[in-house]
C-alpha cells in the first residue's frame, strides 16, 4: 500500500509516520543488474507544514542485493538515509497531485532511495577483485622509479646516427 498523508491532519501541528512500504508498491526499477531491492522500504519521519510546503524529516531504509563490481560476489546490504529531509511544495511544477487532500509520498521516497545507491557496489572496501590482486591507486613515487628503470624508446633513437 502506498504511503499517503492527509495535509489536513498536519494543520494542527507536526505528525509522525512510521511503517513499511511493501516492495511491490514501490515499483522500484534500478535498471542495474548488480543492484536488486530485496525488502520493503522502512520509514520513520515527521511531517509538518512549513509556509506553502510540507517538510519531511526522519529516516528511510531499504535492503538490497548487490553484486560486487570488482569480484561479482553477491551480498546483501541495507541502504539507509539517517538524516533524510524533503521539502514538498503545495503548488508549482514540483508539487505532487492532491487526491482528497492526500499526497502520495511513495514516488518521493523511491527517488531518494535510488539517488542514494552506490554507482559501483563493493562487497568490502578492500575487495581484491576476481583475480585476487588488490586494486591500487597509482603511487607517483613508484611510477617514477619504474620509468627510470625502463629504457625509453627515444633513447634508442638518440643513439642512432644517420648521415
Amino acid at each position: 500500500m502506498p504511503l499517503e498523508i492527509n495535509i489536513k491532519h498536519l494543520e494542527n501541528g507536526p505528525k509522525t509516520y512510521q511503517g513499511e512500504i511493501e516492495l511491490e508498491d514501490l515499483n522500484l526499477d534500478t535498471q542495474d543488474e548488480l543492484i536488486r531491492p530485496c525488502t520493503g522500504l522502512d520509514y520513520d519521519f515527521t511531517a509538518e507544514i512549513l509556509d506553502k510546503n510540507i517538510l519531511l524529516r526522519g529516516r528511510i531504509k531499504l535492503g538490497f542485493q548487490f553484486e560486487c563490481a570488482r569480484c561479482l560476489t553477491p551480498f546483501e546490504k541495507a541502504t539507509e538515509i539517517t538524516h533524510w529531509s524533503q521539502l514538498i511544495p503545495f503548488t508549482g511544477d514540483e508539487a505532487p497531485p492532491l487526491d482528497n487532500d492526500c499526497i502520495d509520498l511513495t514516488p518521493v521516497l523511491r527517488e531518494d532511495m535510488l539517488l542514494s545507491l552506490p554507482q559501483h557496489p563493493l562487497c568490502a572496501k578492500d575487495c581484491r577483485g576476481i583475480d585476487g590482486t588488490p586494486e591500487k591507486s597509482p603511487d607517483p613515487q613508484s611510477s617514477q622509479t619504474e620509468v627510470e628503470k625502463k629504457p625509453s624508446a627515444w633513447s634508442a633513437l638518440d643513439e642512432l646516427h644517420l648521415e
